[in-house]
């Protein structure tokens, strides 16, 4: 302070405050009492800094910058963004990573809160008040001046953070009540969660969602070669390097703890030791903990952490989608492996998404990332009995094997059956009735599909379920039949055939292993075909079933009809007179149609004609428009054959409109490669490129091995003149 200034008069002005000053000052002519000097406090910092690597979620961090900072609409109000997704997927890593690139944004400091760290973690409203309180004392609030209740704190931190923008930084966030009381008062602020995905927020607060998704495979070798740091990894073991970012399937946190583990040991451990140990499920999760000078780290902390605040019923519900043999469930699913009623699934399913343990697809399918279901899995070998466990293999078994059963029948009708019990049983009720069951039936087979065959080889393993088996592997032929889905098939039919021949079953046998010979045969292995057909010839032979042994003829003919037409015309002669003989009229026509195609590939087009019609014919008596379709495609070829273009077109495009109304894809496809054929001699190439791009897209759907035929159709060889040149009407 500087000296006195003296007046005209010779009387003190008082003190003059002259230079520059650091720190308090007071300029005052009189003072009396006690003085006080208090530095006011320093804008708050709290959010901790990222770790020194980080993925890659630039696209992620670009959308927080949009919503947070650079938003146009009503740039002045409090935003909040909610990064969810499931645990060890870096929400955390994320907020700080982006609080740390943008403290100059919100001159008013960043403060901080992790609920995970709170003691009082329940209930809600206790963890809150303590957060506040612990924000408040960072904005320069006394212990003395902090108010006992949450909506009094809420109401002093908005006025604490009222004069410049804040950022404040929510981790471990479960519930919206550990949101709101933080919404700064400070227009430009912002608060950015990690947590759940909150839909409350979004809908009452406009608040912003960013989901992390598993990294890809390239960026997470780039995050585990960091963290291990050994960046020339990939190129020095690159298989056991894959096989390492394969086995943590993109979740960050598992990266980290891979790399920080392979830093550890690889001095004394090579990779693909590591690598070996990571690719057993049963020994994932434990082999992901890494133990460090500052403690242990371990991937399953990350998702005990989200298991811990579940309520009992979602953690149960949690534990039996552990133990479920599937990949996807919906609520049918959860309704068969728990009990509950369709609405409490329901809720139940969208509460383990809130919680990120489950994510729904597009398919309206819930689904766990791979590492969360194995830790659901531990968690239910550890506390569900042996007897529930077992009791939800037998309850999956059961719901797959009635649902398939009604399919089949929708689908089908009344066609030659050894099992389907199921559909049969006091109690059971029929999904799929009406004027669309069939169509209802094949879109639940296709949606159900992956998961059936699971439970299905779950079922297998199991050993002691061989009648399920094979019944379960017959009904889901009715998708096979229509869509084929070729590896699923040889899956299904082998395992199904095994389980008949234990569960000493020779017409169930017969059945799966005749059913074997298509895919077989599809996909050229026609050694293995001729054994599974002789196979299920001698065990028709066993039976004294007329439409099994004539069934079974008829897939032997199938198989003679690459090979030689002269024997399958002979074996679907047997199959018509063993039809005749039982007096069933679908099996006789069906007996007829491959008798047509056999006689027009020997060259009797005009009896081949004659005996495709009558099928035909029978087929429509029988409502069956499906096989009356089929007929009239092999009608069309004959018509080909004798050269009349102009019945073989028209027969074509009516048969391939009636197919896809059945939803027949399959025959469907070969219909088409067959109009692709005329538009060629017609000269119309663009509609035949257009007609077999159909042809394709409807083989990749369902996996068949024809996709590479008109793959080569649509790429000409040197010779100019499309690959395949014989009709495909007759495939399957």
């Amino acid at each position: 302070m500087g000296a006195s200034e003296v007046g005209e008069t010779g009387e003190s002005r008082g003190p003059v405050l002259a230079g520059s000053v650091d720190g308090p000052a007071v300029l005052a002519r009189d003072i009396s009492g006690g003085v006080h000097f208090s530095q006011p406090p320093p804008v708050p910092l709290e959010v901790p800094l990222p770790g020194p690597v980080f993925g890659d979620r630039d696209a992620e961090r670009a959308d927080l910058e949009r919503h947070l900072v650079q938003r146009t609409e009503r740039p002045r109000q409090v935003r909040v963004s909610v990064v969810h997704g499931p645990p060890g997927a870096g929400k955390t890593e994320l907020s700080r990573r982006w609080a740390a690139d943008t403290r100059d944004s919100f001159p008013g400091g960043q403060l901080h809160v992790d609920y995970a760290d709170l003691h009082a973690y329940r209930p809600i409203g206790g963890d809150v008040a303590e957060a506040l309180r612990e924000c408040l004392r960072a904005t320069g609030v006394e212990d003395a001046h902090l108010p006992g209740e949450l909506h009094a704190l809420a109401k002093l931190f908005r006025t604490r953070t009222s004069s410049r923008p804040v950022l404040v930084v929510l981790d471990s966030v479960t519930h919206p009540a550990q949101v709101r009381p933080f919404l700064p008062g400070a227009e430009g602020s912002a608060v950015l969660v990690a947590g759940r995905r909150l839909e409350e927020l979004s809908d009452l607060d406009d608040a912003h969602a960013v989901q992390l998704t598993p990294l890809d495979a390239a960026h997470g070798l780039l995050l585990f070669a960091a963290w291990s740091g050994d960046p020339d990894v990939a190129e020095r073991e690159p298989e056991a390097a894959a096989a390492v970012v394969a086995a943590c399937a993109g979740l960050p946190l598992a990266l980290r703890i891979a790399g920080r583990k392979h830093h550890k040991q690889r001095r004394r451990r090579q990779l693909a030791e590591l690598a070996a140990e990571l690719a057993d499920e049963r020994r994932r999760l434990a082999a992901l903990t890494v133990r460090t000078t500052h403690g242990e780290h371990a991937l399953s902390a990350a998702f005990a952490l989200a298991y811990e605040g579940l309520t009992a019923e979602e953690a149960r519900l949690y534990r039996l989608l552990g133990l479920y043999p599937g990949k996807s469930a919906d609520v049918g699913t959860v309704v068969c492996l728990s009990g509950a009623d369709p609405e409490t699934a329901e809720d139940l399913l969208y509460a383990l998404e809130d919680a990120a343990l489950v994510e729904e697809g597009a398919d309206g399918r819930f689904r766990f990332h791979e590492l969360v279901g194995l830790h659901a899995r531990e968690c239910a070998e550890q506390e569900e009995s042996a007897a529930e466990r077992e009791a939800v293999l037998e309850r999956c078994v059961d719901y797959y094997m009635t649902g398939a059963a009604f399919a089949d029948l929708a689908i089908f009708g009344e066609r030659l059956r050894i099992g389907g019990d199921a559909a049969h049983r006091a109690g059971a009720a029929n999904p799929f009735h009406g004027a669309n069951a069939r169509r209802a039936a094949l879109a639940w087979l296709r949606a159900e599909r992956s998961d059936a065959l699971a439970v299905l080889q779950a079922a297998a393993r199991h050993g002691g379920m061989h009648r399920q088996v094979w019944q379960l592997a017959e009904s889901l032929t009715a998708l096979y039949l229509n869509t084929r889905y070729v590896g699923d098939w040889l899956a299904a039919c082998r395992l199904g055939a095994t389980a008949a021949a234990a569960d000493d079953r020779p017409d169930a046998e017969a059945r799966l292993r005749a059913l074997l010979s298509r895919p077989l045969c599809d996909t050229g292995e026609l050694a293995e075909a001729r054994s599974a057909l002789d196979a299920a010839l001698n065990c028709a032979a066993r039976t004294e079933n007329l439409l099994l042994r004539a069934s079974v003829q008829e897939f032997d003919g199938r198989y003679w009809d690459l090979v030689d037409a002269q024997r399958a015309i002979s074996s679907y002669e047997r199959a018509l007179e063993l039809n005749e003989e039982a007096g069933d009229p679908r099996g006789t026509a069906i007996a007829r149609f491959f008798l047509g195609g056999a006689l027009a590939s020997s060259g009797q087009r005009e009896h081949a004609l004659a005996e495709l019609e009558t099928a035909e014919e029978s087929f429509r008596r029988l409502g069956d428009d499906r096989m009356a379709a089929r007929a009239l495609a092999s009608e069309a070829a004959v018509h080909d054959a004798l050269d009349a273009p102009e019945a073989a077109l028209a027969a074509y495009r009516q048969a391939a409109e009636e197919l896809r109304a059945c939803e027949a894809h399959h025959y469907e496809a070969g219909v088409l490669r067959a109009l692709a054929r005329h538009e060629d001699r017609a000269g119309e190439s663009a509609a035949a490129r257009d007609l077999r791009l159909r042809a394709l897209a409807l083989y990749e759907e369902s996996g068949s091995p024809l996709a590479e035929e008109v793959r080569e159709e649509l790429d000409p060889g040197a010779d100019g003149e499309p690959a395949g040149g014989r009709a495909a009407v007759a495939e399957g």
